[in-house]
């Protein structure tokens, strides 16, 4: 007679452990999931808005005006009449992850009030920058589902 044993029990068993430790609102490994969809958030919608000069849409964000485009010259921020929302880079550097509010713990904005002032005018203007586009959305999802693949394989809690 064959004897078949199994550590099946024990490997479904942490494998729960890990989707609950990921689904756990006040828990760290979400809380880290969290904060690495942010980060890599931040980065992506910054080099869309202050570099590439594109809005929510993937459109370009609007054109500065003539007057404008003298500051900006004399800032030596260059002649190109296409908005990146940069002179300073005040805005750029501040714009990354604050205090989000409910489960998620975590949002993209401005620790300046000046500064999501300024964002504010900025949508008010040329409509929405600051949200993130469909891309980044899926892009959110593919970090999510990596990390979470990442915990299930015990490489990352």
């Amino acid at each position: 007679m064959l004897t078949i044993s199994s550590n099946l029990k024990d490997v479904t068993s942490a494998l729960m452990g890990r989707l609950k430790a990921v689904a756990d609102p006040n828990g760290e490994v979400r809380d880290k999931m969290l904060r690495t969809i942010a980060l890599d958030t931040a980065a992506q919608m910054k080099v869309r808005i202050h570099q590439e000069g594109k809005n929510s849409e993937g459109g370009q964000i609007g054109e500065y005006s003539n007057a404008y485009l003298k500051v900006r010259e004399k800032n030596r921020r260059g002649t190109d009449k296409k908005v990146i929302l940069s002179l300073t880079r005040q805005m750029e550097n501040d714009f990354g992850i604050v205090s989000g509010t409910g489960a998620t713990g975590y949002a993209l904005g401005f620790k300046n009030p000046d500064n999501a002032d300024k964002a504010s005018w900025a949508e008010e203007r040329y409509g929405d920058v600051y949200k993130p586009t469909e891309m980044e959305v899926a892009h959110m999802r593919v970090v999510a589902e990596q990390f979470i693949t990442d915990v299930l394989n015990g490489e990352t809690a």
